[in-house]
């Protein structure tokens, strides 16, 4: 896939163990509504409202970091999909405000790279509100088409 942001381990610490994701049918982005908070501050705030942690499996900050929070575990991001897809969390309120092309760049290369591996389409990449119409999530500016279709090209250029 190129050469790679790198996905760092985030060393969280979790409430109880994680289990193993069975499948993955589906990507869904995410944001945290929140501008200021970091990937501790989301974890914390999972684990306040009862979770184990932090409920997507991975985070992209603003600098484009990309972090491993659940990895490969079941999720806690969509209720119905949790056991069946992967959360992909973007520091930021795109509600608000724009996404950063460090973030973009990640997030593109992120989701070609999720898609190769478990043979997903552009069509099974969603954001939260696709699947729960009560929220806005991944929020009002978050550039979907745009991220899916640089995906979908970067994942092209490696098939040939």
């Amino acid at each position: 896939m190129g050469k790679s942001p790198a996905i760092k381990k985030s060393r969280l610490r979790f409430s109880s163990p994680l289990q193993r994701l069975p499948r993955v049918q589906k990507l869904i982005y995410h944001h945290m509504s929140r501008s200021n908070w970091g990937l501790q501050d989301v974890h914390e705030f999972h684990k306040n409202k009862g979770w184990k942690g932090i409920g997507y499996n991975y985070w992209i900050s603003y600098d484009g970091t990309i972090y491993e929070a659940r990895g490969e575990s079941i999720g806690a991001h969509v209720r119905g999909w949790n056991d069946k897809s992967l959360g992909i969390g973007f520091q930021g309120d795109f509600d608000f405000q724009p996404m950063l092309e460090e973030q973009m760049q990640s997030g593109v290369w992120l989701t070609a790279y999720l898609m190769k591996k478990y043979g997903l389409r552009a069509k099974d990449v969603v954001g939260h509100k696709d699947l729960t119409p009560t929220t806005t999530c991944p929020g009002a500016h978050f550039p979907m088409n745009e991220m899916k279709q640089r995906a979908v090209n970067l994942l092209s250029q490696y098939k040939k």
